[in-house]
């Protein structure tokens, strides 16, 4: 359990239907990542044929899914590993750009703030980021990880949560891609 990129999917996730069947699955933030959380896990995946088109860039359209759940290992499944991406530990990106940033404020490619009107007007917060520069490269203790398109086109995308009286995430929805 833990962060964690690529790979098989959180063993919960194929007891969701055909869930594994129609997305490929991305990463898991532990449930001690972020205090949203609520000693939850969240994990993103990516639907099958992602891709950066006009109809999913923005919400609700995005082509992902974030998912809460209880702490779960990886699974056996292979059923949604994603084609495009080794599998490794999610660790402090130690001054490089990170994969994945949590904070109470997105830091935008574009500096466009009016790509989150849409997912703010529906009254969520941002939780955090996803953010393509920083993958593992080949000087990256896993190697070489990126095998193919970079899952955003080289871009982020851009999580957003509503909160419990207790601050802990009810749902969490991709907001809007930015690259």
């Amino acid at each position: 359990m833990g962060s964690r990129v690529g790979g098989t999917a959180p063993r919960c996730l194929a007891l969701e239907g055909d869930l594994l069947d129609r997305y490929d699955y991305l990463l898991t933030l532990g449930a001690d990542a972020a205090p949203w959380s609520g000693g939850r896990e969240v994990s993103v995946l990516l639907r099958r044929g992602f891709t950066i088109a006009a109809d999913d860039v923005e919400y609700p359209g995005i082509g992902a899914k974030a998912v809460l759940h209880p702490p779960s290992p990886r699974g056996d499944d292979v059923r949604g590993v994603h084609p495009g991406l080794g599998s490794a530990a999610l660790v402090d990106a130690g001054g490089r750009t990170a994969f994945v940033r949590i904070a109470d404020e997105p830091a935008l490619i574009q500096n466009e703030p009016s790509y989150a009107a849409a997912v703010e007007a529906d009254g969520y917060r941002f939780l955090f980021q996803v953010d393509d520069d920083g993958l593992p490269h080949g000087d990256h203790p896993a190697g070489e990880f990126l095998f193919g398109d970079y899952p955003f086109g080289y871009g982020a995308i851009y999580f957003y949560g509503a909160l419990d009286e207790h601050g802990h995430a009810t749902v969490v929805v991709p907001g809007f891609l930015d690259f």
